[in-house]
């Protein structure tokens, strides 16, 4: 699985020295798991998002030439970080569109039974 954990480091000017100190993580552990080499636990990764300030689903790099939607019912699909399972996910975007707070918005996201 590849993240994009280094993509949004360098975009918030963090080095993954600095982020792996504020995660409490340890760097060779950091760079492995941006590198797709370890497979981190949710915990870790939900860690790396909050030390970033964005959303866990915003690591995730998408495989190439894919969609993130599913072409039926325009469900998200991810993959599992632990097990590689694809799993459909349903996100309500309404509230991000019509939020007018400074955190505009969070984006709702529920896992199909």
């Amino acid at each position: 699985m590849e993240y994009r954990i280094k993509e949004i480091a360098q975009t918030k000017g963090v080095s993954l020295k600095q982020l792996a100190e504020q995660c409490g993580l340890s760097t060779p552990s950091l760079y492995n798991i941006a590198n797709g080499k370890l497979a981190p636990k949710v915990s870790t990764l939900e860690n790396i998002a909050n030390n970033l300030g964005v959303a866990i689903t915003d690591l995730f790099k998408l495989p190439k030439n894919s969609n993130p939607y599913s072409h039926k019912d325009g469900r998200f699909i991810i993959t599992c970080p632990c097990c590689g399972q694809m799993i459909g996910v349903n996100i309500d975007f309404s509230t991000f569109y019509n939020c007018q707070s400074t955190h505009r918005g969070e984006i709702i996201a529920t896992r199909e039974q």
